[in-house]
């Protein structure tokens, strides 16, 4: 015996943690993801939409932008969904489309991209379980990130980036700041455009202390604003143009000299 961590860790520890970790990874899910493809303001219901795409994929099984569509719309339809149950199903939908996608064309990034988010959201359904498919995930933003970076203006680095920051570490999960660092750099290199980037890297570098580096990044979301203003204009971005607002306004009230 040579002290507390001699004794076995109680399963319902790891249970809590899970439980914490998925509540707030669902929320960060729905961030990471749907950013760089908004929808129009007077597209049509959910279900209307998923619906013609399945009837389009079905009637073009070989077409691969048709079932990341189908995959990407089942997503969209976790991140509304009113309870775990519905979430879960629009996940695993997406999952199946995915999967079907990836057996006929191994080298799509959106379909990794996208299992892997609906992985994400079914994890967050998820007690236990969860934080294998969270492993799941990070292989396929993986697998995604290596066949096209770009895919979602950066969206495997994006959101490996948030699921290094918010996952517990080992032995519990995935988390690793210096593997969230990384991919924060890679996000803002390979969209430098995008303010999502820049706030969440000056985000991040506030929760590891480095005020100085958050400073940075806060400097270099303004510098792109006046541009990303023109790229994401439009009603389809109001949205996220209130959350970067608030952000930033957060990010200097806590950054800038007084």
């Amino acid at each position: 015996m040579t002290g507390q961590a001699d004794f076995p860790v109680p399963a319902r520890f790891y249970l809590r943690v899970a439980r914490s970790f998925m509540a707030a990874f669902a929320l960060l899910l729905v961030e990471c993801g749907v950013r760089g493809a908004p929808l129009a303001t007077n597209a049509p219901p959910l279900a209307e939409r998923l619906a013609a795409a399945r009837s389009d994929l079905a009637a073009s099984p070989t077409n691969a932008a048709l079932a990341v569509r189908v995959a990407r719309l089942c997503f969209e339809g976790t991140t509304t969904a009113t309870n775990a149950s519905a979430k879960a199903k629009f996940a695993e939908a997406g999952i199946a489309a995915a999967q079907n996608g990836l057996r006929l064309h191994p080298q799509e990034a959106g379909l990794e991209y996208y299992l892997a988010l609906n992985l994400g959201q079914l994890a967050s359904t998820r007690g236990m379980s969860a934080l294998k498919l969270v492993r799941e995930m990070e292989a396929h933003l993986l697998a995604a990130r290596a066949l096209d970076a770009t895919v979602s203006d950066a969206g495997p680095d994006r959101s490996l980036a948030y699921l290094y920051l918010n996952a517990p570490g080992w032995p519990i999960s995935v988390g690793n700041h210096d593997k969230s660092r990384l991919h924060f750099e890679q996000a803002v290199k390979l969209a430098p455009h995008n303010p999502e980037h820049h706030l969440a890297f000056a985000e991040a570098c506030l929760r590891w202390r480095k005020k100085d580096e958050a400073r940075k990044h806060l400097a270099q979301a303004e510098a792109v604003w006046a541009k990303a203003q023109e790229l994401y204009a439009g009603t389809e971005w109001q949205t996220d143009w209130s959350d970067w607002k608030s952000r930033l306004a957060e990010l200097k009230s806590k950054l800038d000299p007084q």
